[in-house]
C-alpha cells in the first residue's frame, strides 16, 4: 500500500524546511546572477545603445582637456563616448563613473574610431597629433 504524503513527512521531518532553504537559495541564484550578467555586459550593452542611436559625441583622450569636454558634456545632456589609452585609469574610471562610454583602445585607429560610431556621431572631437593631419570625420586619419 503506498505511503501518503504526511506518512513520508513524518518520515522525514527536515524536508520541509530544507525545501524552503532550496527554494530561497534559488531565487537568491538568480537575482546573483543577473546582476553578475548586467556587470559584465553592461557596459557593452550602454555603448551598443548609444553608438547605434547616434548624435553622441565621440571624445578622443581622457588628459585634462578631454576629461573636462567629456563633464561639460554629459552636465549638458549629451551621450558621450570616450576612446582613451587608458594609461589614467583614475581618469577613465571618472569618465565611466560620469556615465559616458570609454572605449580603452588607440584614438588613432580606424578600428577604434568605428566602434564608438564616429560616423554616426553627432560631433567628434580630436585628438592632437602633432605628426599627422586630423580628419573631418574622426581623430586621425
Amino acid at each position: 500500500m503506498p505511503e501518503s504524503d504526511l506518512e513520508k513527512a513524518a518520515k522525514f521531518p527536515w524536508a520541509e524546511p530544507l525545501l524552503y532553504a532550496a527554494r530561497f537559495l534559488a531565487v537568491v541564484f538568480w537575482i546573483s546572477t543577473g546582476a553578475l550578467a548586467y556587470r559584465i555586459v553592461g557596459h557593452d550593452l550602454r555603448l551598443w545603445k548609444t553608438t547605434n542611436a547616434g548624435n553622441h559625441v565621440v571624445v578622443c583622450g581622457l588628459g585634462p582637456v578631454g576629461g573636462e569636454v567629456v563633464r561639460q558634456m554629459i552636465k549638458t545632456g549629451y551621450k558621450v563616448v570616450v576612446v582613451d589609452r587608458g594609461e589614467d585609469t583614475a581618469a577613465v574610471n571618472g569618465a565611466l563613473e560620469s556615465g559616458a562610454s570609454v572605449i580603452v583602445g588607440d584614438p588613432a585607429d580606424k578600428v577604434f574610431l568605428g566602434r564608438a560610431g564616429a560616423a554616426s556621431a553627432r560631433l567628434s572631437l580630436p585628438y592632437p597629433m602633432k605628426t599627422q593631419p586630423i580628419s573631418p570625420l574622426g581623430c586621425t586619419p
